[in-house]
């Protein structure tokens, strides 16, 4: 009986590993969107950086050139992709849910006659590459993420009286700390962590869609009967 149970939760209305598939594409969407958010307050927190310098450039008259292009590029990158993340997430979520709920709603009966996979099973090969894909960018571009907060700064240069001060100097002259890990104004640093808890989530959700997909193969056309046969045992029992 316990085994046909669990047979039943899994594999049933030809929606394999629903109970698996779904909660984890539901925390990679979310965790996609915070990701996001993340992205989006540290480009707002950078040009809100560039904001006091040029106005301290202004109120001192001296000229301050910086330069954040390596911690902006890769974080409009991961923008990019998280929102691809979410993206694909949510699309994914959808259809997974409308077939399973499209299957509760049906008779036993007229489930069995129709011999047709549900769409969310049909397309699982390309949801786990599309997933596998994004995970793979994710996992390259949070890599050099990480490293940038958390060793590199904002490049400043202060020229005043013909003189040239290197960035120790002006960070004392500006008064901000030019440390993107020390720098909490502009909360660049949470980049250094969203991105990784988005991968943690988005990883086993492109396992759990590869083992549904080949799990898929072996519920083709006419095969539906045999799950059919397992609910009504587990009834049964």
């Amino acid at each position: 009986m316990f085994p046909n149970t669990i047979n039943s939760h899994l594999y049933a209305h030809g929606i394999p590993l629903r109970w698996i598939r779904l909660p984890l594409l539901l925390a990679t969407q979310g965790l996609a969107a915070v990701c996001i958010a993340v992205c989006a307050q540290a480009i707002r927190g950078i040009d809100q950086l560039e904001s006091f310098l040029k106005s301290q450039s202004v109120q001192q008259d001296i000229d301050i050139m910086f330069d954040v292009q390596d911690i902006r590029a890769v974080n409009d990158v991961l923008l990019t992709v998280a929102i691809l993340v979410s993206a694909l997430s949510i699309f994914c979520i959808s259809i997974l849910s409308r077939d399973w709920v499209s299957a509760l709603v049906k008779t036993r009966h007229s489930n069995s006659i129709n011999g047709q996979l549900p769409l969310s099973t049909r397309a699982l090969k390309y949801q786990a590459m599309a997933l596998s894909f994004t995970t793979l960018w994710l996992f390259t571009v949070l890599i050099p993420t990480t490293v940038f907060v958390r060793q590199r700064s904002a490049k400043v240069t202060i020229r005043q009286l013909d003189a040239t001060a290197d960035g120790t100097v002006a960070a004392v002259v500006v008064g901000v700390p030019l440390s993107f890990w020390d720098s909490k104004g502009y909360t660049v640093r949470c980049l250094a962590a969203a991105p990784w808890f988005t991968f943690i989530a988005a990883f086993p959700a492109s396992l759990s869609t590869w083992s549904a997909y080949f799990v898929s193969k072996n519920l083709k056309a006419g095969e539906n009967s045999k799950w059919s046969d397992v609910e009504k045992k587990c009834e049964e029992a």
